[in-house]
């Protein structure tokens, strides 16, 4: 099983292919993680989200799916998201 920041990571790679879900924000976007890289990645995400007013019901838009692509990229470890 993936800890937090895996399932975190993974979380970024779906919206990084326009594929987030109500229930993947409910979970993933409001969960507060101990590996600092992962905390600024999720703190990015949401406020760009916020900006966008972006709904999670509806298609991820192309400005939120490029910055999911480029917070993949500056993520620790072996797991990245999508090549840019």
């Amino acid at each position: 099983m993936l800890n937090p920041e895996g399932l975190f990571i993974s979380f970024l790679e779906r919206v990084a292919k326009g594929q987030c879900t109500r229930e993947d924000w409910k979970s993933f976007a409001v969960t507060h993680y101990g590996v600092p890289a992962v905390e600024t990645a999720r703190r990015a995400l949401v406020r760009a989200a916020i900006e966008l007013d972006f709904n999670p019901n509806g298609a991820v838009p192309p400005t939120l799916v490029t910055l999911a692509k480029e917070l993949g990229a500056t993520l620790p470890g072996e797991v990245t998201v999508l090549p840019r």
